[in-house]
């Protein structure tokens, strides 16, 4: 049972970086188009890890050994089932809607059999977790495609490229004796097969390591090797170097030189602009970080007034329990009086009560007849004496 063929493939390459083509793959995951299959080309000795939630089918071809990057793109090409081929190095990354909006593209036109995208450049910090961190992003790639203006530069990255895999038959494969701008000899063909159309939406992501590990980072433009694999370009193509592309290609370039300058009075404005708002900032980050050092030395006066009044509060708290003790003190001699003053009122009643009975008594006593007689007896003696 034959399967059914999906609408787009993408081939992805990828050699010992499983960091970087775990977030590739991961872009992949999160197309809005759903409708394609992958195939990766291992080119190294570590072994891919495919993502379980991929969601799509995916093929991993091992290579006997490092074969190169042009091979590396062959091996994918020939296992490519997809009416379109799209292309994707495991060090970027597709967003969202990139197939998207390539393959409504191809598959409302008949006239065109190649569409690219716009593409931004994300320039890349190795950081000191072994992890790349974005630093800035920038435009890339984003020109309309002038005819004969390829031959002299490759203007439309891979990344940003889905075509009808049938081309093929009239293009060839990638050329395997280059290992650098393969893709740009590629597009040259192609550009001899049919008109890329572009779509200017930013649909794609070229990184750019600053540790020399991408191929236009290790290989610069001016450097050695990219002028002899330059001049290699233009030796295989040099028949189509005529008077007419030569024009269109400088014509292309006038118009895009007459552009950057009609745009430099904006720019310069648009930099002092920067300029001014830098300085701004400058200011605001200095009038906070005073901010910031008012507001710690508030909060340390803070910190100390509370250890102040906590201080305060345990020797008010001490002074009123010492108050409270001796309150409690006096109370209870206060009670211990009452105590005793109402014990001397009990016994100067019972005296008082003793001296009236007593005095009752004594008038008793003296008005009965026996005082009377021995009153009158001890007068008389008295008297008898004197």
């Amino acid at each position: 049972m034959t399967l059914q063929e999906p609408r787009v493939t993408v081939i992805v390459r990828t050699r010992n970086r499983p960091t970087l083509l775990a977030e590739a793959l991961g872009s992949l995951r999160d197309q809005t188009w759903r409708d394609f299959d992958v195939v990766v080309v291992n080119d190294g000795e570590t072994a891919p890890s495919i993502p379980a939630d991929l969601g799509v089918p995916c093929t991993v071809i091992e290579t006997e050994e490092p074969r190169g990057r042009a091979r590396a793109l062959n091996t994918g090409v020939r296992a490519a089932r997809g009416r379109y081929v799209a292309y994707l190095d495991d060090d970027d990354l597709f967003l969202p809607d990139h197939l998207e909006t390539l393959v409504r593209f191809l598959d409302g036109t008949d006239e065109y059999q190649a569409a690219y995208t716009d593409v931004d450049i994300v320039d890349q910090e190795l950081g000191d977790d072994g992890r790349y961190v974005e630093r800035s992003r920038r435009s890339g790639f984003g020109r309309d495609f002038v005819a004969g203006k390829i031959q002299f530069a490759n203007f439309i990255p891979l990344i940003s490229l889905a075509h009808r895999r049938s081309l093929f038959e009239k293009t060839g494969l990638f050329d395997e004796s280059f290992d650098l701008f393969e893709d740009w000899d590629f597009m040259i063909r192609l550009a001899q097969a049919t008109r890329p159309h572009r779509l200017g939406h930013v649909t794609a992501l070229y990184r750019v390591r600053n540790d020399a590990t991408n191929a236009v980072t290790a290989a610069p433009w001016q450097g050695a090797v990219a002028q002899a694999a330059r001049r290699r370009i233009y030796e295989k193509h040099w028949q189509l170097h005529t008077p007419e592309t030569e024009m269109a290609a400088i014509e292309g370039f006038e118009r895009e030189l007459a552009a950057s300058l009609e745009w430099r009075p904006r720019a310069i404005e648009a930099e002092a602009r920067i300029v001014d708002i830098e300085a701004r900032r400058a200011e605001s980050e200095a009038f906070v970080a005073r901010q910031k050092d008012v507001i710690a030395r508030l909060h340390s006066d803070m910190l100390a007034l509370r250890g102040d009044s906590a201080r305060t509060a345990q020797q008010g708290y001490e002074r009123e329990s010492k108050l409270h003790e001796e309150i409690a003190a006096l109370q209870s001699q206060l009670a211990d009086a009452r105590r005793e003053r109402e014990a001397l009122s009990e016994s100067l009643r019972q005296a008082q009560d003793a001296g009236t009975s007593l005095q009752h008594q004594l008038d008793i006593i003296q008005g009965s007849l026996g005082w009377r007689f021995v009153t009158s007896y001890w007068r008389f003696k008295a008297w008898l004496f004197r």
